[in-house]
């Protein structure tokens, strides 16, 4: 092989390895539907308390349904679950304070932080009060 084909085989070598890379570079990890199964831990403090909960979510086929656990054990259903690209949301009545009687709800939307973490804004829209909370994986489910 002469010179001029050796520095022609180099240069071609050269010039595909960032495709090769490329081709090989993994690509990042997104939350699906059946990554969320399992139970999720959160905490909030809010005036000076600290409060942590469980999400325990649950899947069957494509579809996402789950409950919102206290401390003390008072688990409300989760209703209207959604999982959109990395965008998840749903609605529960744990976590607020009913008015008059009537039941509350929260709103609960946030998005996927990668590995085991989402990250969550909590809207008490019946008493005016919001948050922003890490939600972590405790165990997960197959």
């Amino acid at each position: 092989m002469s010179i001029g084909t050796s520095a022609s085989v180099l240069l071609a070598g050269l010039l595909s390895a960032p495709a090769l890379a490329a081709q090989t570079t993994p690509t990042p990890q997104r939350a699906t539907v059946r990554s969320l199964a399992g139970k999720w831990n959160a905490c909030i403090t809010d005036e000076g308390r600290t409060g942590c909960w469980t999400y325990e979510f649950k899947v069957n086929g494509d579809t996402l349904t789950g409950k919102d656990i206290t401390p003390s054990g008072r688990e409300d259903a989760m209703v209207e679950v959604r999982l959109q690209g990395d965008h998840l949301s749903f609605k529960t009545g744990n976590g607020c304070t009913e008015k008059g009687g009537r039941p509350c709800s929260v709103v609960v939307s946030g998005t996927y932080a990668g590995g085991d973490q989402f990250k969550l804004n909590l809207d008490d829209t019946d008493n005016s009060r919001q948050h922003t909370v890490s939600l972590t994986r405790v165990t997960r489910k197959s």
